[in-house]
C-alpha cells in the first residue's frame, strides 16, 4: 500500500471487473438489450438492481490535515496504443497541484469514464493512480497512472441478425474500430435495438460478447421467436381457422406489426366478437402467444315481408352461416317472391376462404332471380302499340365462380368466370327506345387486383382499399319482338366488350388511433372515395356502368345515369352518436355517360353528355344483430331522395 509524504494512505479506486461490460449494460435500462435481458410481455425491460461495478468506490474520509505533496511529474504505465499525453489529459491532472485523495479519485473517475480501459478485464482494477514517493524530501511527488487498456478492434463478427440483413446491421457499428470503447459500443447497440424495434422485432445483444486475441469482436444478437401459440375460448370454430389466418407461426420471428395484421385478418373473418393477444416471455428470445377469443353468432334464419325501392313489396326467407361447420366457410340461400311483377327469385352462395395451403379462396354463386335496376316504372313518350309492362327488369339465370389468392400482406388477386342467360320483358316504349330490351346469353371473364390496408373492413378508421378490375365478355343479343316482324333499332347480334375500372378509398380517424384492446371501437372517421371506369367494344345494356342510388350517387334515382364511362367521388364524415348508432354527413358527385344507349328517352331517365352531378345529405347507420342498416337522405340537382341499404356506402 502506497503512502504520501505525510503518511496518508493513497487508495486506488477498486473496480469489480468480473462481467464488467454487461453489468454496466444491465444498470442502464436504455441498453438492456445489450445486457441480454428478455423483454417483458409489454415490450419493456426491467433493469437489474445493484450498483454499477465500474463506478469508483468512494474512499473513506482522510482525517490527516497535513499538507499534501505537489505533483512534479506524471507518468503512465501499461498503455500500448493510446499515448501517454492523451491519457494524462483525460485524467484531468496538472503539474503543480497537490496530490490529494480527492484528486486521486477524480483522476480514476475521469479515466474510467472514457470507457477505454478494462472492458474485458476480470482481474486487477483497470485504472489506478499512486504516489511513487511515499515520503518525498522536498514536498513533491511523481504520480503514476497505471492502466489496463482495452484491446484494439480489428474486425467484427456479427451473428444472429435474423430477419434484417447483416450488412444493414453492420452499418451501425462503424465507430467500433480502434481501441474498444464501451460507450461507443452501448450507443451503437442501442441504435441497432431501435432499428429492430422500428421493424416490429424484439432484439437483444447476447451476453456472450467476446474479444478474440487477434482483435476480432464477436457480437452475437438474439432476435426473439415464437415458441408457442395457444388459443382459448373457441367452441364452434376449429383452431386451425385461427392459425391459418395468421402470418405469425411457431418458429417465426416475433413481430408486433405482424401480430397487428393478424388481429385485423381475424376480425375481418367476421366470426369473432372479441380477440385479445397476450405475449409472454418463456425463455431468452422466446415468446409464448395466447389468443383469447370470443365467438359471435354466425348462423341465422330470417324471413318476412320487406320493401325496397326497386322491387316493391316482397316476401322472403334467408338462411346463412358465416362459419359453416366451424371452418369459416360462408353459406347462404335466399328466396323471395312478389315484387312489382310477382316473380320468384333464389340465390345460393358459398365461399371457402382457404381452399388450399396457399390461401386460395373459392367463391361460387348460383342464381335464378329477377332484378329491377331502376327505382320506378317508365311512362312512354308515345307507345309501341305492342303493350307490355312499364317496369324494366332482368331475369338472370346463371352463376359466377371466383378464385382468389393473396400476393403478400396487403395485396391479393382474383380471377372470375361468369355465365348467365338474360331475359327482359317487353316495355310499353317507342320503338327507338326498345333497344334496351335485349335477350341472350352473356359469358365474361375477368381479373381483379386488390390492395387493402384497412384496420377493420366493416368499419375502417385508417388505411385504404384500392381495386383494379378488368373484364372481357361476349354476348349474343336478340330482341323479344323480333318474331313479330318488327325491326327494332339498336345493339343486337354478337357483341364483344372489355371493361376496366379502378376504385380507391381512404379512411382517417379524427379522434386518434383505435386502442389495441378495442380495435373495432367507433371513432369519428373521414372517408374518401374515387371511382373511374371505361369500356371498349359494344356493351349490352345490362353491362353498362350505372350511377345513382344508395351505394353510388345518393339523392338520385337508382341507376339514374348510364353509359360506357363512369366517374364517381364521395366524401363522408362518420360521427358516433350513441352505441351502435352513427350519424353521417356526405357529399357525392358522379356521372355515367357515352355509348350507344345515350339517346334512349325514358321518363325521369333522360341522358345527356358528361356532367358531374352533386348531392349533399345526411344519414344514419344502426348496428343490429341482422347487420348494419343505413338510411341516407340526399339532395341533388333533381330534388331530394331517401335511400335504404345495408352496411357502409364504401
Amino acid at each position: 500500500m502506497k503512502r504520501g509524504r505525510n503518511g496518508a494512505i493513497l487508495r486506488p479506486c477498486p473496480l469489480t471487473l468480473t462481467g464488467a461490460l454487461f453489468a454496466l449494460l444491465a444498470a442502464n435500462p436504455r441498453v438492456a438489450a445489450a445486457q441480454g435481458t428478455t423483454p417483458n410481455p409489454k415490450g419493456t425491460t426491467a433493469a437489474p438492481t445493484g450498483t454499477n461495478p465500474l463506478t469508483p468506490t468512494t474512499p473513506a474520509p482522510d482525517l490527516d490535515t497535513t499538507t499534501y505533496p505537489v505533483i512534479k511529474k506524471v507518468v503512465v504505465e501499461g498503455n500500448k496504443v493510446l499515448n501517454s499525453p492523451f491519457i494524462i489529459s483525460q485524467s484531468g491532472v496538472k503539474i503543480g497541484e497537490q496530490f490529494t485523495p480527492a484528486l486521486q479519485e477524480e483522476m480514476i473517475s475521469n479515466l474510467t469514464s472514457t470507457n477505454l480501459f478494462g472492458s474485458f478485464s476480470n482481474q486487477s482494477p483497470p485504472v489506478s493512480v499512486i504516489d511513487e514517493e511515499p515520503t518525498p524530501a522536498n514536498g513533491t511527488c511523481t504520480v503514476v497512472i497505471q492502466v489496463e487498456e482495452n484491446p484494439v478492434v480489428t474486425n467484427i463478427t456479427l451473428t444472429g441478425t435474423g430477419p434484417i440483413k447483416p450488412q444493414i446491421v453492420m452499418g451501425y457499428l462503424k465507430n467500433l474500430t480502434g481501441v474498444f470503447n464501451y460507450g461507443t459500443f452501448v450507443s451503437d447497440t442501442n441504435a441497432i435495438t431501435a432499428l429492430y424495434t422500428s421493424e416490429g422485432y424484439q432484439m437483444q445483444v447476447s451476453p456472450d460478447v467476446s474479444m478474440g486475441a487477434n482483435g476480432v469482436l464477436d457480437l452475437p444478437l438474439i432476435v426473439a421467436k415464437v415458441a408457442q401459440i395457444h388459443i382459448v375460448g373457441l367452441h364452434k370454430t376449429h383452431p386451425f381457422v385461427v392459425t391459418r389466418e395468421m402470418n405469425t407461426k411457431v418458429g417465426s420471428y416475433y413481430n408486433t406489426k405482424t401480430l397487428d395484421a393478424d388481429l385485423r385478418a381475424l376480425y375481418n373473418l367476421r366470426i369473432f366478437k372479441n380477440i385479445t393477444i397476450t405475449p409472454e416471455t418463456v425463455a431468452p428470445g422466446q415468446y409464448s402467444i395466447t389468443l383469447h377469443i370470443t365467438e359471435t353468432h354466425t348462423g341465422s334464419i330470417i324471413g318476412g315481408v320487406g320493401y325496397s325501392q326497386t322491387e316493391g313489396v316482397i316476401g322472403y326467407v334467408q338462411a346463412s352461416d358465416d362459419d359453416f361447420e366451424g371452418d369459416a366457410d360462408t353459406l347462404s340461400i335466399r328466396g323471395s317472391t312478389g315484387g312489382v311483377l310477382g316473380r320468384n327469385s333464389v340465390n345460393l352462395g358459398f365461399t371457402d376462404p382457404y381452399l388450399d395451403s396457399h390461401h386460395t379462396a373459392l367463391g361460387v354463386q348460383l342464381y335464378d332471380e329477377t332484378i329491377y335496376p331502376f327505382s320506378s316504372g317508365f311512362s312512354a313518350f308515345g307507345s309501341n302499340n305492342l303493350g307490355g309492362s312499364s317496369y324494366y327488369n332482368q331475369q338472370r339465370v346463371g352463376g359466377t365462380i371466383t378464385l382468389g389468392r393473396p400476393i403478400n400482406l396487403n395485396y391479393s388477386a382474383s380471377v372470375f368466370l361468369r355465365a348467365e342467360n338474360v331475359q327482359t320483358d317487353l316495355l310499353d316504349l317507342p320503338l327507338q327506345d326498345l333497344q334496351i330490351i335485349q335477350d341472350g346469353p352473356i359469358f365474361a371473364a375477368g381479373a381483379t387486383l386488390h390492395h387493402d390496408t384497412r384496420d377493420y373492413a366493416l368499419n375502417p378508421s385508417k388505411g385504404g382499399y384500392e381495386e383494379l378490375s378488368v373484364e372481357g365478355g361476349v354476348a349474343t343479343l336478340t330482341s323479344p319482338i323480333s318474331l313479330a316482324g318488327i325491326s327494332v333499332p339498336g345493339v343486337f347480334g354478337t357483341a364483344h366488350f372489355l371493361k376496366g375500372s379502378i376504385s380507391a378509398s381512404r379512411y382517417f380517424s379524427l379522434t386518434g388511433q383505435r386502442p389495441l384492446n378495442n380495435p373495432t371501437k367507433d371513432e369519428t372517421i373521414l372517408a374518401l372515395r374515387l371511382t373511374a371506369g371505361t369500356s371498349i367494344g359494344t356493351l349490352p345494356f345490362a353491362e353498362q356502368f350505372f350511377v345513382g342510388g344508395a351505394d353510388t350517387l345518393r339523392g338520385y334515382l337508382d341507376s339514374r345515369f348510364w353509359g360506357k364511362n363512369e366517374l364517381l367521388a364521395s366524401v363522408e364524415l362518420r360521427q358516433p352518436i350513441a352505441p351502435n348508432f352513427t350519424g353521417v354527413l356526405f357529399v357525392d358527385s358522379g356521372d355515367a355517360w357515352g355509348g350507344p344507349y345515350s339517346t334512349v328517352n325514358l321518363t325521369n331517365y333522360l341522358q345527356s353528355g358528361f356532367r358531374m352531378h352533386v348531392a349533399v345529405g345526411v344519414g344514419a347507420l344502426v348496428r343490429t344483430p341482422l347487420g348494419d342498416l343505413r338510411i341516407d337522405y340526399g339532395i341533388g340537382d333533381q330534388g331530394g331522395r331517401a335511400d335504404f341499404s345495408i352496411g357502409q356506402a364504401f
